[in-house]
């Protein structure tokens, strides 16, 4: 289906007039955006529509109120973890943005799962060791899909480490875990292939070392940053799944597993992030890329209506850390047109979009950023599956099955 619908298809859907549909426009509702043909036309969000309209039948009575909940945002489960506010998340109170400026991401991991804050230069433990053999299994991956393959590497490692980690405790054996996990940026670095993190390495300092650049106080500051910023987003898709498979039983590595591999649509789409940023050194440049997307009905990668009532917070600061970079691919004018084009179409730029910028400021190597994200994510991630050992709850949403009278099953 395409992402905008027109100005008839719109009312058709909600049942309304035309001043109810120009009345949801005006208060928020339903985002619109302008018709590039120089008429007076605008085209409407297709998934606010679907979301207003979900909502109206189940007041009516005549749609499942989960439908609303499961779909388009509204809250499901109790968490004391994180939650989405206007400036950006708050991870057990402190705002995610005011941590990225001066704690560790190590760090803000324990405060994710103790609800904790110690801001002391983190103790750096040993990280597993590869498993047996794994290296092989890993030289593979990487040798079938390249710069590709962090999301699958990351995978086999944690699935690997369940089955030999040692019981030294859910918070400790995930800290170990992360460190190990950076190793496997070596393979998008110029040695290719895993390099272990050295005794008193930051994580952010050990990502870099891997991926072959220098750690200079400017680049680790504001990749640490970037960790923090993106260590957890309340319960997006990934989360979710992890938590089900907690609430199943499943140990701890299983659950990460389970998050990491439903987490690959996020790097399908980051891949044609990486294609509509290609050889863009101008706003001029990226406006042109963007214009086929609109004029077809679609959303360009990288942009969606989001979860915040205006703007999603974590990609300006995103786009801030990646102007202190030193690459010249960032100009004032790219990050300043990603940042304000929610004014322009009525729609925002994702943190995803964010990181990318970032990660060519910073010279990272093509494919660190789903890495990047995965990494940071598995604080989030473990927080989430602590919090759900403690529910004696399963997570289990019900179908509600809908017969089609053109398909009966019969015994010949």
């Amino acid at each position: 289906m395409r992402n905008y619908v027109t100005s008839r298809e719109a009312i058709a859907l909600l049942d309304v007039k035309l001043q109810t549909l120009y009345a949801y426009v005006s208060r928020g509702l339903i985002h619109s955006a302008p018709v590039n043909d120089g008429s007076k036309e605008r085209l409407y969000l297709r998934a606010d529509i679907e979301k207003l309209r979900l909502r109206a039948e189940a007041r009516s009575g005549h749609g499942a109120v989960a439908a609303d909940a499961m779909h388009y945002g509204q809250p499901v489960i109790t968490s004391e973890i994180t939650e989405l506010t206007a400036d950006g998340p708050r991870y057990r109170g402190y705002l995610a943005t005011d941590l990225a400026e001066s704690v560790l991401f190590e760090n803000v991991a324990r405060l994710l799962w103790t609800g904790t804050l110690d801001v002391a230069v983190a103790t750096t433990p040993q990280p597993h060791p590869l498993p047996a053999n794994i290296d092989v299994l890993c030289r593979d991956i990487y040798a079938r899909y390249g710069n590709n393959s962090i999301l699958r590497l990351f995978a086999t490692y944690v699935f690997a480490c369940g089955m030999d980690e040692p019981d030294t405790g859910h918070q400790l054996a995930a800290l170990r875990l992360m460190y190990g996990l950076t190793g496997f940026f070596g393979y998008l670095g110029p040695r290719k292939h895993y390099r272990a993190p050295e005794p008193g390495e930051s994580i952010a300092q050990a990502v870099l070392h891997a991926c072959g650049l220098d750690c200079d106080e400017v680049r680790v500051r504001a990749l640490n940053a970037a960790l923090v910023i993106l260590a957890d987003y309340e319960l997006a898709s990934a989360t979710f799944v992890a938590r089900v498979a907690a609430s199943s039983g499943a140990d701890i590595n299983a659950c990460i597993v389970a998050a990491i591999e439903s987490s690959s649509g996020w790097v399908v789409e980051h891949r044609r992030v990486e294609r509509l940023l290609d050889s863009v050194t101008s706003e001029a440049e990226l406006k042109a890329r963007l214009e086929p997307f609109r004029d077809g009905g679609d959303l360009p990668p990288g942009f969606q209506p989001n979860l915040y009532a205006s703007h999603d917070p974590r990609t300006a600061p995103l786009l801030d850390l990646a102007r202190r970079g030193r690459h010249a691919y960032v100009t004032d004018s790219v990050t300043a047109f990603l940042a304000g084009e929610a004014e322009r179409v009525g729609l925002h730029a994702k943190a995803m979009l964010g990181l990318e910028v970032f990660a060519r400021a910073m010279n990272l190597p093509r494919g660190a950023v789903p890495g990047v994200f995965l990494l940071a994510r598995t604080a989030g991630w473990v927080a989430h599956i602590l919090e759900q050992y403690t529910s004696d709850t399963p997570l289990r949403p019900r179908a509600k099955f809908v017969s089609d009278p053109n398909r009966v099953g019969r015994f010949s």
